[in-house]
């Protein structure tokens, strides 16, 4: 028996990658401008979420642009991944909602802001709190989507990275070397996960389930 297209490749490479694409550049271009336009801030030194935080210039904008709009952009993406990913079996379903949630926590880490001078105010703990979401549903939805994807036929490839993300973001995010500092462990995470959510969109335009 043949394998069954989900969908025409075409319409959905077209309607998956752009916003990936434009989800990472929009996060990158955020974070580059922002930093930039911040007089002592150092990529190497600060985290992301300094541009966002109450007090900071600029900062509501840099949260609409730099975390709510790439957040909401790759959710996007990740609804088409769900449903992609349907007929795969339910390890790789589960896997592919648990994603979304992670899109959803990077979303909200702009809803959530920083205090530079507060960090027991709520909406700090808020955002710690959708920092840690964001690492523990990446982590736990790469592992059972790399785990049941086989029959979505992204190649050991795809399950490869998969789980190398699942690995590599939540030990970046948490278990990095301290020589590294946060800033970078935190800027490789999210160019990894950026990096992981384009290789999917780019898989759904290409790939058929397994009968």
């Amino acid at each position: 028996m043949s394998a069954t297209p989900l969908f025409d490749s075409r319409p959905a490479l077209r309607d998956r990658l752009p916003p990936a694409l434009l989800s990472a550049l929009c996060f990158g271009a955020s974070a580059w401008g922002f930093g930039a336009g911040l007089e002592g801030y150092s990529q190497l030194a600060y985290p992301v979420s300094i541009l966002g935080a109450r007090g900071i210039p600029h900062a509501a904008a840099f949260n609409v642009v730099g975390f709510v709009l790439p957040g909401v952009l790759m959710a996007i993406v990740a609804a088409g991944l769900c449903r992609s990913v349907a007929s795969a079996g339910a390890l790789a379903r589960i896997g592919g909602w648990i994603l979304l949630l992670s899109t959803l926590a990077f979303a909200a880490l702009g809803a959530f802001p920083l205090h530079v001078d507060d960090s027991e105010a709520t909406s700090t703990r808020l955002h710690i709190a959708c920092w840690s979401l964001w690492w523990l549903t990446t982590a736990t939805g790469g592992v059972l989507l790399s785990l049941g994807s086989r029959r979505w036929r992204g190649g050991s490839g795809w399950r490869i990275a998969s789980a190398v993300v699942a690995v590599l973001v939540p030990w970046c995010s948490v278990y990095a070397p301290p020589a590294w500092g946060f800033a970078l462990s935190e800027r490789i995470a999210f160019g990894l996960w950026f990096a992981w959510w384009v290789l999917a969109a780019v898989r759904m335009g290409r790939r058929t389930v397994q009968p």
